[in-house]
């Protein structure tokens, strides 16, 4: 099965990033045959995970630094190619319902199942 994590970097820090690392470095072990990819937002290298990671897009800041660009912030532009080239069968994502609002309108399309735990709002 290939299962594509769509949501916060698994290598970050941030709380939706540590639970993704932990819960799926668990569910890995129990089932080493799935193909893990993850479609990292806002990700930056604290922590390496033992899964491909393809970054949201980023943009030359104003202060000359590389940042996250605002309008792929949770993956709105590059979801739909992350979907033709990891052609996954499942999706999942750790988000708030804003952040992960969009990915419904490819399921009939690319033909995954969507699994989205939304744990903020209650969705």
């Amino acid at each position: 099965m290939r299962i594509l994590l769509s949501t916060f970097s698994a290598e970050g820090h941030g709380s939706y990033g540590i639970i993704t690392r932990e819960l799926w470095r668990r569910l890995r072990d129990l089932n080493p045959k799935w193909t893990v990819h993850q479609h990292g937002w806002v990700h930056e290298s604290v922590e390496p995970v033992e899964w491909p990671i393809t970054p949201t897009l980023k943009a030359m800041g104003k202060d000359g630094k590389m940042a996250n660009r605002v309008d792929d912030a949770y993956g709105q532009i590059t979801f739909e190619k992350m979907l033709t080239d990891f052609k996954p069968d499942v999706v999942w994502t750790l988000s708030d319902f804003y952040m992960s609002h969009y990915m419904g309108k490819f399921r009939s399309k690319y033909r995954f199942k969507l699994i989205k735990h939304c744990p903020v709002d209650g969705t």
